[in-house]
């Protein structure tokens, strides 16, 4: 199952937020990898994969895509929470993922 992932901007960004449209946030016991689907405000999309990385924190790679004024954004991966503080389907970005 695919999950949809709505964003608050245009990119994506340490301190960026955004919500789960579609389907369930993944559970730490889920150890498998999650497709997803990036949806900005600009009316864009990236396709990405959630997958765990310990404790509450999932590595979000996201594939390369273009924003809505025709900038390229190469393939970035993202450290993320999902956020139950705020609502149960919101999530944050801390980070990008250290280099590998």
């Amino acid at each position: 199952m695919t999950i949809i992932l709505e964003t608050t901007g245009t990119h994506l960004y340490p301190g960026a937020r955004g919500t789960v449209r579609d389907g369930r946030p993944p559970s730490q016991q889920q150890r498998q990898p999650t497709s997803c689907l990036i949806l900005f405000t600009d009316g864009t999309a990236a396709a990405g994969t959630l997958s765990p990385h310990g404790g509450a924190e999932w590595l979000l790679a996201v594939a390369p895509h273009r924003t809505g004024r025709g900038t390229a954004i190469p393939s970035r991966c993202w450290i993320v929470v999902f956020d139950r503080t705020v609502t149960p389907q919101s999530l944050r970005v801390r980070s990008k993922c250290p280099p590998a």
